[in-house]
């Protein structure tokens, strides 16, 4: 199958440095060969017995495939703590894309090893607790035929069912660097990459196939684990959800997934997964989103696409901020989260923002306030639509009292069938894990929406049973601002001052058609040129 275009898309350089340092080290001690699957473990074995502090090598012969399950293990040498590094690399490395360029499939697969999970739940790889300073560059790893897979095909953590319990037990320092994970197209793969160690790099990578029937399924999960996390410039394919951290049982005190970084990467769900689509491959795989945190802090999503997030198993928004418990578990958060210069295409909903845990028991224990200070903006959302994707049409949802929102400088077109701007409140009990104890909604605190575009739909800025905009703004908000939005076809009275709603062929995008827009920047002779609050756009 070809490689989908990825749409392209103009973003700044953040400021920020990145989180971890994925940078090839320079080999310091003793470079090996593997010739024969067996080698390749005769030979580990040899090079975890060397000086920790020396980096060294073990180059794959690139036509091998392995059925087998690589262990990771603990340094056994002179300096075992050390901060050299293991590499495995193809060697037909000269043939792969210099650092900092995606591998494709198509192109660079047949240059690089191939290790599979030998039979049924058999991880290709898994890491000792503890295991750390691991690289691997042009490696494949997949399944062997006949196999399916209920847990990660890569494990950059303990085996499935050993769960870490303390800080000191967790693997470190493990970089993937121009590898390719995936799964079968017909068979299942429930988490091609899973996470449960700290400072961890993903980067230049392709994860597909990831997909299973009846239950979430990811191309990178990670849930146990502290961080850092670099996650840059891969091609994600997921059936449930692209990306995710949380869902899952945390048992370290303070294991909450942190300082993640996740930028230039291609999300994307073949339509091939989309029942009723003309090119629909006959199993309806289990899809919801494409980027979840039901449990993070300190994150940074930027520069990214995400294509095609439909109706199915959920509603079809490619982006989730949903704290979500587990039985006997700390509280988690979804906190100090930036997401901006990202574009969204062809889904049924942009963002949905759930303020605290709103299934089951958890919803109303006066647990703290789950969700907190996030700021999303210079986002371009296209193609949101109830008929072409079903479902919502919302450019926006939040509820539950998110803390500290914010939103600005954002495009977004919604449109066809019911559609709306933001739905941003909810009677408790009309949503899943009824609440007949809340009388009040929650109440969404200082958030501040200014200097966007966005299509009005059919809904505009609306609540459960109250009228649109000001009515719904002022019942599920306080202490936030409205202000110097461009709510495209809007009726102004409805809205607080010193907001518009320019017609869209007035606007003056400089390429925009329909809900799609190539190029949102405005022309000079734009109504709304230079007319942010900072005086931009």
């Amino acid at each position: 199958m070809a490689l989908p275009t990825e749409p392209t898309y103009v973003w700044p350089v953040g400021a920020e440095t990145s989180v971890m340092n994925t940078s090839m080290p320079t080999v310091t001690g003793t470079t090996l060969s593997a010739t024969s699957c067996g080698e390749i473990t005769t030979h580990l074995a040899t090079l975890k017995a060397l000086d920790g502090n020396l980096s060294h090598k073990l180059k794959i012969t690139s036509s091998l495939t392995c059925n087998q399950t690589l262990v990771m293990p603990l340094r056994t040498g002179t300096n075992p703590n050390g901060t050299g590094w293991i590499i495995f690399e193809t060697t037909d490395a000269a043939n792969l894309p210099a650092e900092g360029t995606r591998v494709i499939p198509a192109t660079h697969a047949g240059f690089m090893p191939k290790v599979n999970g030998p039979s049924t739940n058999n991880h290709a790889m898994y890491f000792a607790r503890t295991a750390h300073h691991f690289r691997f560059i042009g490696i494949e790893f997949g399944m062997a035929t006949g196999a399916v897979n209920n847990g990660p095909i890569v494990a950059t953590g303990t085996a499935a069912s050993d769960y870490i319990t303390n800080t000191a037990d967790y693997p470190h320092h493990i970089v993937y660097d121009r590898v390719y994970v995936h799964g079968q197209p017909t068979v299942t793969a429930r988490r091609c990459i899973g996470i449960e160690a700290n400072n961890v790099g993903i980067v230049d990578s392709h994860v597909s196939d990831c997909h299973e029937v009846g239950s979430d399924s990811q191309a990178i999960a990670g849930w146990n684990f502290q961080g850092p996390l670099k996650v840059v410039n891969n091609y994600l394919e997921g059936a449930g959800e692209n990306f995710i951290t949380g869902g899952s049982p945390y048992v370290v005190a303070g294991g909450i997934p942190s300082d993640i970084e996740i930028r230039r990467n291609y999300f994307f769900k073949p339509l091939s997964w989309r029942v009723g689509d003309p090119t629909y491959a006959g199993i309806a795989w289990t899809v919801k989103n494409s980027f979840e945190l039901k449990n993070a802090q300190r994150v940074i999503v930027e520069g990214n696409v995400m294509k095609h997030c439909w109706f199915a198993s959920q509603r079809g928004y490619h982006v989730l901020f949903t704290p979500r418990h587990e039985t006997d578990v700390p509280s988690p958060v979804v906190n100090d989260i930036t997401f901006r210069y990202n574009r969204l295409i062809s889904s049924s909903g942009g963002f949905s923002i759930i303020g605290r845990d709103s299934e089951g028991i958890y919803f109303n224990t006066g647990l703290p306030d789950e969700v907190n200070r996030i700021w999303i903006h210079n986002n371009l959302l296209e193609d949101v639509s109830s008929t072409n994707w079903a479902a919502d049409g919302r450019l926006f949802m939040f509820l539950y009292g998110p803390h500290d929102l914010r939103i600005d400088h954002n495009t977004g077109f919604a449109g066809g069938g019911a559609s709306a701007t933001a739905a941003i409140g909810e009677d408790p009990a009309n949503y899943i894990g009824a609440c007949p104890t809340c009388d009040a909604p929650y109440i969404n605190d200082n958030v501040v929406v200014q200097d966007n575009i966005l299509s009005r739909g059919t809904s505009g800025v609306f609540g459960s049973a109250k009228a649109e905009g000001n009515s719904s703004i002022n019942y599920y908000s306080t202490g936030g601002t409205f202000t110097k939005n461009d709510i495209i076809g809007a009726t102004l009275a409805n809205y607080p001052a010193n907001n518009y709603n320019t017609a869209l062929g007035s606007i003056l995008f400089k390429n925009q058609s329909g809900l799609f827009c190539t190029d949102c920047g405005l022309q000079v002779g734009s109504p709304l040129y230079n007319q942010a609050t900072d005086g931009g756009d």
